[in-house]
């Protein structure tokens, strides 16, 4: 919980997996009333392969990244999307091969 001046301002809760990865997080706006969801989601590893940002159920923020078999990351893909003029722009980061 976020006070400013007394007054509360903002909820944030987490849920976590059984292996204790962080699954979701939630922040509610209570002056504006918007809320920000998190999402994360893991491989068998437990390296994370997708989060994606919401805004009142709008996706405003994606990434997805993949590794390699020493669970190295070896690309990742991020997307941001303008709720307003549904713009999406994408980014992409590949990573150089271990040797």
């Amino acid at each position: 919980q976020k006070f400013i001046d007394g007054e509360l301002t903002e909820i944030t809760a987490y849920e976590y997996d059984l292996d204790g990865n962080l699954v979701l997080k939630k922040q509610q706006n209570i002056e504006d009333g918007f809320e920000i969801v998190n999402e994360y989601r893991y491989d068998d590893r437990g390296n994370r392969i997708y989060n994606a940002t919401f805004r009142d159920g709008n996706l405003i923020f994606e990434n997805k990244c993949t590794y390699d078999d020493e669970g190295y990351l070896r690309t990742q893909e991020l997307f941001e999307i303008d709720p307003w003029s549904r713009k999406v722009e994408r980014h992409e980061r590949l990573i150089h091969e271990r040797r």
